[in-house]
């Protein structure tokens, strides 16, 4: 994919409603080979007043390098398995 012209040109991103910005697990995986690629989308979401939520984290090294980056928000193992619905509702409540 290049970025610069025609659909996959950044400067569509505020004609979209678009208000969250996810990070695929891929990247997360390997912090420390691509956290150049996650800061840039980390700042491009804050910036652009999107949340921006990480996928896949699996580990405390993780979670504490995303937050080092600024992303305020998360899924993955790491922060709980996946949950039913109601299980959820009462796990928000007790966090």
């Amino acid at each position: 994919m290049t970025f610069g012209r025609g659909h996959s040109s950044l400067s569509r991103l505020h004609e979209l409603a678009v208000s969250t910005l996810k990070i695929d697990r891929s990247f997360i995986k390997d912090l420390t080979g691509g956290a150049d690629i996650v800061k840039t989308i980390v700042d491009l979401g804050n910036s652009t007043g999107m949340n921006v939520i990480a996928e896949g984290i699996e580990t405390k090294s993780q979670l504490a390098a995303l937050r080092a980056l600024g992303c305020r928000f998360g899924q993955g193992f790491w922060l709980s398995e996946a949950l039913p619905a109601a299980t959820m509702d009462r796990y928000l409540k007790h966090w």
